[in-house]
């Protein structure tokens, strides 16, 4: 009987999480760049892990889905409810956590414009990773603050200004603090900021966020890239990767 009674409970909990996780949705007014006012959801969905790779099975974990009309975003590396802003009236700007290790922060950003009825997504990069909080020995503190700038696609630009520190007591040599700034210009044609167009390096892979797998790419003509703090993010059909860890 207490069998029983633990599994309703437990049914019920797992009902209430999904209910809350649907009820967080937030609805955005914004205006596309052809100047048309524009709807756009952010809704926090549960993982529906049958549909996942089974490898992937990650007890409470939730992605995001950003609706505009007939069109839909998905955001699988969203460890949890992330934040949004409008800015300009034009672009919506997602802040979310994404999944670490322990004592790991991790946190990422997306920004997303409409444009002739599509969701366009701007720029996506890690923005904030913050390592071994709570270990006064060594910390890692890594963190992108961003500015939008001009007030028509002609004239936007993103300023980006990243801060860099590590901390350690037992490997000093290691220690710095170092604040950098890179700029990106909105193209207009894409319907994105970029810094640059780069061809990848070959071979190139990168990670699937949805099924966490590993995906050789073949890219023989130059791509929209992000490029800062030595780091480099690629614009593929349609959204942005960076290069997987791996060898290939």
């Amino acid at each position: 009987m207490k069998r029983y009674k633990f599994i309703g409970k437990l049914s019920m909990f797992l009902l209430t999480t999904l209910s809350a996780y649907r009820a967080s949705a937030q609805t955005y007014r914004l205006r596309s760049l052809e100047g048309v006012e524009v709807s756009v959801r952010v809704n926090n969905e549960p993982v529906n892990f049958n549909k996942l790779n089974k490898l992937n099975k990650q007890q409470g974990r939730c992605y995001l889905s950003v609706v505009s009309g007939k069109d839909t975003v998905f955001v699988y590396d969203a460890w949890a409810p992330g934040t949004g802003k409008v800015l300009n009236q034009q672009f919506l700007q997602i802040d979310y956590p994404v999944r670490g290790g322990t004592n790991v922060g991790l946190g990422s950003t997306l920004v997303l414009c409409v444009a002739k009825g599509k969701l366009c997504q701007a720029f996506k990069l890690p923005t904030y990773h913050q390592t071994d909080l709570y270990n006064p020995d060594y910390h890692k503190l890594y963190q992108i603050r961003l500015r939008l700038v001009g007030t028509t696609p002609q004239t936007y630009q993103f300023y980006l200004t990243t801060h860099n520190e590590i901390r350690s007591e037992s490997e000093p040599a290691t220690n710095h603090n170092i604040t950098t700034q890179a700029v990106l210009k909105f193209d207009a044609q894409r319907h994105l900021f970029h810094n640059g167009l780069k061809r990848p390096p070959s071979p190139f892979a990168i990670l699937d966020d949805k099924t966490e797998r590993v995906i050789k790419w073949k890219v023989t003509e130059p791509l929209p890239v992000i490029e800062w703090d030595n780091s480099v993010q690629y614009f593929i059909q349609g959204a942005w990767y960076g290069a997987a860890r791996t060898n290939i």
